[in-house]
């Protein structure tokens, strides 16, 4: 898999602290998902 930066975005920086806080605002409700997709998966057979 490649991973590839857009260096034409002028405002990348402010994208990823954006990004970042959005995370960590919502980290919870996250990691409730996650795991309620891991049970899932596992109740799959995957």
């Amino acid at each position: 898999m490649a991973v590839a930066i857009c260096t034409d975005n002028e405002r990348a920086n402010e994208d990823i602290k954006l990004f970042s806080q959005a995370l960590s605002d919502d980290d919870g409700m996250i990691s409730e998902r996650l795991c309620t997709l891991s049970k899932i998966l596992k109740d799959m057979g995957y």
